[in-house]
């Protein structure tokens, strides 16, 4: 039966959904407090039926009071004074408990009205009723909102100008009594949605509407709080009787856009009243943007806008209005070079940058100082276009919005900054210039020319949490910034001279120090912020809110145990308990409705009855499922049937039949999930699963017991379970199926997983995660168990590691982990027989993907590739040289229209022309040597064929191979770059070649760019070994043995970037430099080569490195340049060639990135070719210059 509205409101399952939105709320994070929630989950059904009933019952004076906490807004001089001015944004603090009474209310109002909300507000989109977030996650939203800004200003735009605003002190400005009646009337409460039945005809939808909106008024403010209130009404003319919305809850934002719903339309049908035909509008909450296709007056604009949030308020009410913020508005023209597409520009570039950066690996010094000097660059660049003469007409718009524009920037600046590139030894220099303890010079030295930074440019809260995080296990950086952070604060307090506005700062400081565990540097300044605020009793709740037990011990010693008398607080009741009984903390549980493990009594005598807790599973794929409802002891006999089972860990289940047990789990869990919408997570728990099988009655069904030990009560909850949550419960099972410890590759036994696990553990240990690709892939893959049997290495999980951080969605990720596995496969057995050149197996394809990820960061965000692009760019390193294995077939071994063949056949016929006018009385040895020679030319002709043939066949063998987990849309594109790695750089660099893959154009010149860069990069000692080089040395012809012995003399290949400043050069650009590092080089003999090829290579000075000239050897200069080592640097000729190329098409592009490629000679580099093993019995008394000279003399 369809419940109403309010039945829905009070029911278990809403409010319980409620609390878990409430407990993800991702806003205002900071004001949580820890042990209000824990306690709140304790007695999680008791509170839920506590809410419940004062729902039903309507006791609308079971609130508690509220916070009310003031977060600078604006810092500015006063004209009047030498003071300075500041302007408060309120914060409000609900307690939990309220909070998840009030959010059980508007989930039910919000599905009621979800299609009533503007979809022009992007930031404000609900999510579906059953997700843990109440809106859509906001960093997607935001993103759409800056993309839509961006697609309307390309330089290709249909729109003339645009006009951004943003609504002044909105919140506070919206009309409660308004709100209230807009409400009852779109959801007809006194019409419909009264419940009238008798036992529960007091519940009121309309009362809890009044009560809610109405509760945000002065008197309901925490008495902690009151002074804080007072401060902010000295700021501003505030109607006490009416303080419009609070700014923190969930449902404020949810209430304020439906305020506002009507807004967007009639703005659209007044410009068209004004002959503005044309536009395009939408907002992230307040921050709006109308897209006009005609030239409109900025006094016309304005006048329309705010025309309309005028007269949204009812002027018979109450004075209050919705109004633009002046300061924030401008209007902009979209041409080229105009303010706004500059400031598109900029902002673009310096966002590709921080997105470059792997948070998870630790930079060196040059990249970072690249990084600072990009930011530099930017911060110049908005500099000298606000101090520009040249803006357009609409000068002041535009100084606003290069001033709103420098504030964004700076948050995200310092956001990106501490999260990411925390570097050791500028440490120091990143708190210093985040915390600037000048910001008062700055203010009042300001002009209306000038962009400085202050505390309301940094999200405080993130910033301190992130650099805690580098430094809390370093005690002199710990102290070293929160020294800083209490004398930047310090200078608020003096500038504000009131320490309690800065509350909220000090709240964040507090959150983020005990966020940790604690240590005798934190309990210095946990004691410091305390004196600080010794009169301060909501600092004093924060003094006692972590949950860490090495807290507990603090509050201890230092005193500060809470005690408060109003008890009716549930805040309070929440500390006072854990502080009476701390050791209550440790019964908690990280996600609290996670079924326990079933526990088991063995008795003599009683034997379980299951009378009805039980049921057998329909879902039989090998063995029959009994499913045992259970609480967390059973009591079982040793005479009962289920005294025999056996848990899946034990040793007798045989690998075969551990493939039916998780085939049968798996048929079952996909059953359990749709028929349910959920997998009960006792079924996930590895304790709770049983494998029984009569080893006497093989004809008896074998049966998997599983053990329900989920709570009943939790079922009228109707939980529903996120991915992330089914990502733990499912690593932890197969964790222990598998038997593995602290590393998913090898297993306790010191055995390693098969490919088949492995695929399993990789899969789940991905940052993204869904349970239905899982089952799909685990389904599919046992379906073809024996292909995936071998034994993985360390290799793997270099690969995992890469592309989880590099690809998007999970099964692109588990697609290149399978082309990983199959081109090992293929190499695997007879590999080392392929003696010609170097191999091109599975390390290679590794080496490109780990180059890729170590030069992308390092190129800051230029050449940069979507993660469909970087898809098809890691499957191509993987199948780009398969054609090599592919053989001449019998058809083009005969095949005379071939020249390669022709001239085979010319060769041979030559040397048998040859053999046989010799004298007939030549020995035995001679005419085999003859036959021999003869072997070896056609051996070395069809591998030369292979070697050459191979970008194209590769592209037929990726064509058309069905056994690659690939479509053939993407093999199509794959076979395609794979072709281009061994074209002329000309032609690649010459065409332009996009295609459409996933709804989205991908640039395939750029992959290919790619490929041919990462393939010539793979050029060191670690891809060859000296073993096979020695095994195989009388077999390798003279390219081969020239080609190992080029991989033995380069040690290693470095890559490094260097940024110009503006101001310094004129120009803005990015040094790219590859440094190859050989560890040996031939000797400078004095011989003259005469190759006209050769290009001059030449250094500053003996320590300098080599880098190549553009000009070549001529008859002017070929003596004294060209000589054996300049010839063997020139064998580098297609990676020169190639920076060359890339550098012609970064300068059309008008790319501010430039490569270089220098050789460095390290004398003290070990290297392997100098050394006496090297010099084995089979290659005589030749040295390796020898060697090197005879490729030059036989082959070049």
């Amino acid at each position: 039966m369809m419940l109403n509205v309010g039945e829905r409101i009070y029911s278990k399952k809403k409010i319980y959904a409620a609390y878990r939105m409430v407990k993800n709320n991702c806003q205002n994070q900071e004001l949580q407090l820890e042990k209000e929630i824990l306690f709140f989950e304790s007695d999680l059904m008791g509170n839920i039926d506590k809410i419940s009933n004062c729902l039903k019952t309507n006791k609308y004076d079971f609130f508690s009071k509220f916070d009310f906490l003031l977060r600078i807004k604006n810092i500015s001089e006063d004209d009047m004074s030498d003071k300075i001015n500041f302007d408060y944004r309120p914060i409000v603090r609900f307690r939990f408990f309220d909070e998840v009474l009030i959010q059980s209310v508007f989930n039910v109002i919000s599905e009621e009205l979800k299609n009533c909300l503007p979809n022009e507000n992007l930031g404000v989109q609900l999510n579906d009723g059953e997700s843990y977030y109440f809106y859509k996650n906001w960093q997607y939203q935001y993103k759409k909102f800056v993309n839509k800004q961006k697609r309307n200003l390309e330089s290709d735009t249909t729109f003339n100008c645009v006009y951004e605003y943003d609504l002044k002190d909105f919140y506070p400005s919206i009309q409660q009594g308004k709100l209230i009646r807009m409400l009852k009337e779109l959801l007809k409460c006194e019409d419909e949605f009264v419940n009238e039945s008798t036992d529960v005809s007091k519940f009121s939808l309309e009362g809890w509407i009044e009560t809610i909106i109405g509760y945000f008024k002065p008197e309901n403010i925490s008495e902690e709080t009151k002074g804080l209130f007072k401060i902010y009404c000295k700021k501003r003319v505030i109607d006490k009787k009416d303080l419009g919305l609070p700014q923190g809850p969930l449902f404020s934002a949810f209430l304020s856009s439906l305020y506002t719903k009507d807004s967007y339309k009639q703005i659209q049908n007044k410009l068209k009243e004004k002959g503005f035909l044309n536009s395009e509008i939408f907002s992230y909450v307040d921050d709006g943007r109308i897209f006009l296709r005609e030239n409109v007056g900025v006094d016309e604009i304005k006048e329309i806008v705010d025309s309309v949030y005028s007269e949204i308020n009812e002027a018979d009410y109450n004075n209050k209005k919705i109004c633009t913020n002046e300061s924030k508005c401008s209007l902009l023209y979209t041409e080229d070079k105009s303010c706004a597409s500059i400031l598109r520009y900029l902002s673009s570039d310096i966002s590709l940058v921080n997105a470059s950066i792997n948070a998870n690996q630790e930079i060196d010094e040059a990249l970072f100082n690249a990084i600072t000097a990009r930011h530099e660059n930017y911060e110049f660049q908005i500099q000298k276009l606000l101090n520009s003469s040249k803006l357009g007409i609409n000068k002041e718009d535009e100084e606003n919005k290069i001033k709103k524009e420098y504030s964004t920037y700076s948050k995200r600046k310092a956001s990106f900054l501490t999260r990411k590139i925390a570097y050791d030894k500028k440490f120091y220099l990143l708190v210093d210039q985040i915390f600037d303890i000048d910001w008062i010079s700055n203010v009042e030295n300001k002009s209306t020319k000038s962009l400085n930074t202050d505390i309301t440019d940094i999200n405080f809260y993130y910033c301190v949490m992130n650099l805690l995080k580098y430094c809390h296990n370093c005690q002199e950086k710990y102290s070293y910034l929160l020294t800083r952070v209490v004398e930047y604060l310090n200078t608020y307090k003096k500038a504000c001279e009131n320490i309690n506005v800065l509350t909220y700062y000090y709240l964040c400081l507090l959150k983020c120090i005990q966020s940790f565990d604690a240590t005798d540097e934190s309990k210095k300044w946990y004691i410091e912020i305390r004196d600080i605020f010794e009169q301060n009793d909501l600092i004093k709740k924060y003094l006692n809110s972590s949950a860490k037990l090495s807290w507990i011990k603090i509050y201890s010693e230092c005193e500060m145990i809470f005690d408060y008398k109003d008890t009716n607080d549930f805040e309070v009741e929440a500390l006072q308990h854990y502080n009476s009984f701390p050791l209550k903390l440790l019964e908690l549980r990280d996600d609290i409705f996670f079924a326990e493990s079933v526990q088991f009594n063995i008795t003599e005598d009683s034997e379980i009855e299951l009378n009805g807790n039980y049921w057998i599973s329909e879902c039989k794929k090998y063995y029959k499922i009994l499913v045992c409802r259970a609480n967390k002891q059973v009591d079982i006999s040793k005479k009962n049937d289920l005294g025999n089972m056996q848990n899946l860990n034990d040793a007798y289940i045989s690998k075969i039949d551990n493939l039916k047990i998780i085939n049968t789990l798996l048929a079952f869990w996909e059953s359990e999930l749709e028929n349910n919408d959920l997998v009960n997570p006792s079924f996930i728990n590895f304790d709770n699963v049983f494998f029984k099988k009569d080893e006497k009655n093989n004809d008896k069904d074998t049966e998997l017991i599983i053990f329900n030990v989920y709570p009943s009560e939790y079922n009228e909850l109707e939980i529903k379970i996120e991915s992330s949550e089914y990502k733990k419960l499912f690593t932890s099972f197969f964790m222990e199926l598998f038997k593995l410890d602290d590393t998913i590759l090898i297993k306790r036994n010191g055995t390693p997983l098969e490919f088949w696990e492995y695929r399993i553990m990789a899969y789940l240990n991905y940052r993204s995660f869904d349970l239905n690709a899982f089952f799909n892939m685990v389904s599919e893959m046992l379906d073809e168990c024996d292909y995936f049997c071998g034994e993985v290495d360390f290799n793997y999980d270099k690969v995992r590691k890469l592309i989880d951080l590099e690809l998007g969605s999970s099964n692109d990720k588990d697609i290149i982990l399978q082309l990983h596995y199959y081109l090992e496969n293929i190499w695997k057995n007879g590999s080392k027989d392929l003696t010609f050149f170097t191999l091109h197996n599975q390390e290679h394809s590794l080496e490109l993907v780990q180059n890729y990820s170590l030069m992308n960061e390092k190129l800051l965000g230029y050449l940069n590739l979507n993660k469909d692009e970087k898809f098809i760019l890691f499957a191509a390193c993987y199948l780009h040289d398969v054609g090599m294995l592919n053989g001449v077939t019998s058809n083009e071994k005969v095949d005379q229209n071939n020249g390669v063949i022709a001239t085979l056949y010319g060769k041979i016929n030559e040397m048998l022309s040859k053999m046989q006018d010799k004298n007939s009385n030549k020995k035995f040895e001679g005419f085999l040597y003859d036959i021999y020679s003869i072997t070896d030319l056609v051996s070395s002709t069809l591998e030369g064929k292979v070697r050459n043939d191979h970008p194209k066949t590769s592209k037929k063998m990726i064509e058309k191979n069905d056994f690659l987990p690939l479509s053939g849309h993407e093999r199509s594109l794959i076979a395609r770059v794979s072709e281009n790695h061994a074209y002329k750089a000309s032609k690649i660099f010459g065409q332009e070649d996009y295609h459409v893959f996933r709804g989205r154009r991908i640039d395939v010149r750029k992959i290919s760019f790619w490929l041919r860069l990462l393939d010539l990069s793979d050029i060191t000692k670690k891809r060859v070994s000296h073993e096979v080089f020695a095994q195989y040395f009388d077999r390798l012809g003279p390219i081969s043995t020239f080609h190992w012995i080029k991989h033995f003399c380069v040690n290693d290949i470095e890559f490094s970037v260097s940024q110009d400043k503006m101001g310094e050069k004129g120009e803005e650009n990015t040094h790219f430099k590859i440094s190859v590092i050989f560890n040996y080089l031939p000797a400078k003999d004095t011989v003259f080569y005469d190759k006209s090829n050769c290009y001059i290579f030449i250094k500053d000075n003996e320590e300098a490195p080599y880098y190549r000239e553009k000009e070549k050897c001529s008859d002017e200069n070929k003596c004294p340049k060209c000589n054996l080592r300049c010839l063997f640097l020139n064998e580098f000729k297609y990676f020169d060639e190639e920076v060359v190329f890339l550098n012609k098409y970064l300068e059309k592009n008008d790319i501010n990135l430039d490569f270089s490629l220098e050789y460095v000679y390290d004398k003290n580099k070990n290297s392997i070719v100098n050394s006496k093993s090297f010099s084995h019995r089979k290659m005589g008394r030749k040295t390796v210059d020898d060697y090197i000279k005879q490729y030059f003399d036989e082959v070049i």
